[in-house]
Formats: structure tokens, C-alpha cells, sequence
């Protein structure tokens, strides 16, 4: 099941699935446990900016690891285009190993 993630003004939809739904819990839980609300907020900022650059133009990552890569911060943010739709299938940290947490 794929959460959906409204995004506006843009021609191409944005969702997220259920793994990159996780992922941006627990970044953002980790983020406010190690530096507080305000940062927690910045990065929330950080990555929804992010999310609406792709949404806007899902080229303007770079094609890694068989999908799009669009950096936010620490984070990439892994995605695939299909159709008139954005799927980002996971955030993960920069120093993680990208092949070992992607389908």
C-alpha cells in the first residue's frame, strides 16, 4: 500500500511508499532527539522543498542504482517517475549503502 502525498501547483503527483514514509518518520525523529524542534522543523522544511523540486521537474536528479537520486541535506531521496507520478521509494542517509536498502 503507497501513502499519498499532496503536492501542489505541480504537473507531476508525489507519493511515497510505505518504506520512505518510515524513513521520513524516524529522520525526523532521530533529527528532533539529537537537535531539537527547530532543527527538526529546518530539515522537515529541507526535504519538503526537495519533494516539491521533483515534483516540478523529476529530472533534475541524478539516475542511480536503476531510479532517480535528488539530495535534501544528509538524505537522498530515492524515486522513480511513472506516468504523470513521482514515487519515492526511499530516503536514506548519504553514508548508507544505498544497494543494500534499495529493491
Amino acid at each position: 500500500m503507497e501513502s499519498q502525498t499532496p503536492v501542489s501547483d505541480n504537473r507531476y503527483g508525489l507519493e511515497l511508499t510505505e518504506h520512505a514514509l518510515s524513513d521520513l518518520i524516524d529522520i525526523l525523529a532521530f533529527t528532533h532527539r539529537t537537535w531539537g524542534e527547530r532543527q527538526r522543523q529546518e530539515y522537515k522544511h529541507k526535504i519538503d522543498e526537495a519533494f516539491q523540486t521533483i515534483a516540478a521537474n523529476p529530472h533534475a536528479g541524478q539516475q542511480r542504482h536503476g531510479l532517480m537520486v535528488y539530495s535534501a541535506g544528509r538524505s537522498r531521496i530515492f524515486y522513480d517517475i511513472r506516468d504523470n507520478l513521482v514515487i519515492v521509494i526511499r530516503i536514506l542517509h548519504d553514508r548508507m549503502d544505498a544497494a543494500r536498502h534499495l529493491p
